[in-house]
């Protein structure tokens, strides 16, 4: 099946052709209907030209309700209470607090888990912060959720902005996603893939929400547990920090060869068998080898894990 990428005013940029790499009939559906090319994506995080500080720092509060304090600690006199969105001048900072000023005169602090940084992003103001504080403090009203595959094109974000201005959230490849469903895998994030529409990707290298507005934003993501179903469209994932390191080495390598790159982290979580993971993965003795091959490269030794020291399948 072939399909392509549009830019924004409707026009094809790029077409291919997708081959499912999962064995059940839904995942492979779920991967058919938002399947692109393997490419990958800068994440929101890196600066560069078009995203500026504005003038003065200002932040915002992303908690429903915080508190200023007279000092940077927890135990500090309360000297205001605040709600969600309220923007304060920086005028200093120290490990884990922000310096602001109060309207009406004086200053305090407020703790930086709490608050957001307002920039200037493409010429358009926005707040920016981590996808998983935004998603946990409710600046972003949204979930991850699974399309039925365990590999590539396999969770959606789908989110809107509770904030006036727009938030345009930082997200790390090698983030973990738990499910929320006891029976389905949990994933880990490689990279933004773009906007979803029907069999079309436009693609996207940032994420951003605008106030009460639903966007969709589709995830390249790996399984991190073999004997688990494939996370559906309707169980919840949720960010859960960073991936164990030998995780995070294969995915930093950019590999396309999405069979290889789930193996090898199936011999890191699971310790899979070649049989095993010929029964549920269809994995070839060319497709192990691939996966030791990335292993290697990545610096890991390959022979502490089963399948790449058992007979291969037949």
């Amino acid at each position: 099946m072939s399909f392509s990428f549009e830019n924004e005013s409707g026009v094809s940029i790029m077409s291919c052709h997708f081959n499912s790499v999962t064995t059940h009939l839904a995942a492979c559906a779920a991967m058919l209907l938002l399947a692109v090319c393997p490419a990958h994506s800068q994440t929101p995080s890196q600066t560069g030209p078009g995203v500026t500080a504005t003038q003065e720092p200002i932040v915002v509060i992303l908690r429903t309700n915080a508190q200023v304090k007279s000092t940077p600690s927890v135990e500090a006199e309360v000297v205001a209470s605040v709600s969600r969105d309220t923007e304060f001048k920086v005028t200093g900072s120290t490990e884990g607090w922000v310096k602001v000023g109060i309207k009406g005169g004086g200053e305090g602090w407020l703790p930086e888990a709490e608050v957001g940084f307002k920039i200037n992003r493409g010429g358009r103001p926005c707040v920016e912060v981590s996808l998983e504080k935004a998603l946990d403090l409710g600046a972003l009203d949204g979930a991850f959720h699974g399309t039925g595959s365990s590999s590539g094109d396999s969770v959606i974000l789908r989110a809107k902005g509770t904030l006036t201005a727009e938030i345009c959230p930082a997200f790390e490849s090698g983030t973990v996603l738990e499910n929320q469903n006891a029976g389905g895998q949990n994933m880990v994030l490689t990279g933004l893939r773009g906007r979803p529409s029907g069999l079309r990707i436009t693609p996207a290298f940032e994420l951003r929400f605008e106030p009460g507005i639903e966007a969709e934003y589709l995830f390249e993501a790996y399984c991190i547990n073999f004997t688990k179903d494939n996370p559906g469209t309707t169980d919840r994932l949720t960010p859960k920090g960073p991936a164990a390191d030998e995780i995070k080495k294969i995915l930093a390598l950019k590999s396309d060869n999405l069979m290889a790159v789930q193996l090898a982290i199936w011999a890191i979580t699971d310790n899979v068998s070649p049989h095993d993971a010929n029964e549920k993965f269809d994995a070839t003795t060319a497709d192990i080898n691939a996966a030791r091959r990335l292993m290697e490269a990545a610096g890991l030794p390959a022979n502490r894990f089963q399948l790449f020291t058992l007979a291969p399948p037949q």
